[in-house]
């Protein structure tokens, strides 16, 4: 029997994580685990969410706002920090990866109708 094709997202998750799955136990050690507890604590709400007038508090992450790899003396800098839904830290973090860009992916205006060149 032939061995199941991957996509290539499917194939860029799994090189990832086979490559990076020691880096990434290194970097989210106890001590990042009791900060980022703390800091949910203090900061329950997704900013994404509540800018949007939503008060979620659902699968609450920590993200970086510059990420470890380019600042990673600034890990635990509260300045650095902010508390993202699962969903908009999903959308964050793949934007970043795709373009490099530690935010929400901009979308243009909707126009009302066909655009005229």
């Amino acid at each position: 029997m032939a061995e199941k094709i991957r996509c290539s997202s499917t194939q860029r998750n799994y090189h990832y994580n086979r490559t990076h799955r020691n880096m990434r136990t290194e970097k989210y050690d106890s001590t990042w685990r009791e900060f980022s507890e703390n800091y949910r604590k203090r900061n329950p709400f997704c900013v994404m969410c509540w800018d949007e007038g939503n008060y979620n508090s659902l699968h609450i992450h920590v993200d970086h706002i510059v990420p470890l790899d380019k600042a990673p003396d600034r890990k635990y800098d509260l300045e650095n920090v902010r508390s993202l839904c699962r969903s908009h830290h999903g959308l964050v973090t793949r934007n970043y990866l795709n373009t490099g860009v530690n935010e929400l992916p901009v979308t243009p205006a909707k126009t009302d109708g066909p655009i005229e060149l």
